[in-house]
């Protein structure tokens, strides 16, 4: 029943917090298996982003995002990256609903008071897949929206000390920025 796949996609989503939240760490400290195991664990959450309606993990992910919960900046990256990939996955249509959410998740207080930049990097990779993602059903006043939100999260970031230029991978430096036109 509808209950019962909830309560999976809620496990679901907690271990790929989990993981992803302990892959970004092994990374930092220098483990060459962490990328892989993150990719992983990423590809796994998008995957998910294409058959679960967003109305079912926003509840869960956005108010780590916000800063709303009791934990660390690292578990709070890690809700960021799994919403991340879980909004790469979502069609344009089940996340056009969710969009005003989204962004608000992205420019609240708790956002703009961290001086984080590896958060600031999370966050403007994140706000870019929800403009690659929604490109084709953005209004025009949404698409300036979220770029004035977009750019300035990238400037904190660099200013703060993060070097990371958001692209279309990490594979993939020469890409660039999606049409916001």
């Amino acid at each position: 029943s509808e209950y019962w796949v909830t309560d999976q996609v809620n496990s679901m989503i907690t271990s790929y917090v989990r993981c992803t939240e302990y892959a970004l760490a092994e990374a930092e400290r220098g483990d060459p298996e962490a990328k892989t195991l993150l990719t992983q664990v990423l590809l796994c959450a998008q995957t998910l982003g294409e058959f679960v309606d967003p109305a079912t993990y926003m509840p869960l992910l956005l108010p780590g995002v916000r800063g709303e919960l009791e934990m660390d900046l690292s578990r709070r990256c890690a809700h960021i990256e799994v919403l991340t990939a879980m909004v790469r996955g979502c069609s344009p249509s089940w996340m056009r609903p969710h969009l005003p959410v989204v962004v608000a998740a992205l420019d609240c207080d708790a956002v703009w008071e961290s001086r984080d930049p590896v958060m600031s990097s999370h966050l403007a990779r994140c706000a870019l897949e929800v403009v690659r993602t929604c490109q084709a059903v953005l209004e025009d006043a949404e698409r300036e929206q979220i770029l004035r939100l977009l750019l300035p999260l990238q400037v904190k970031a660099w200013s703060y000390g993060a070097r990371q230029v958001p692209t279309e991978g990490d594979d993939a430096p020469e890409a660039g920025w999606p049409k916001l036109q």
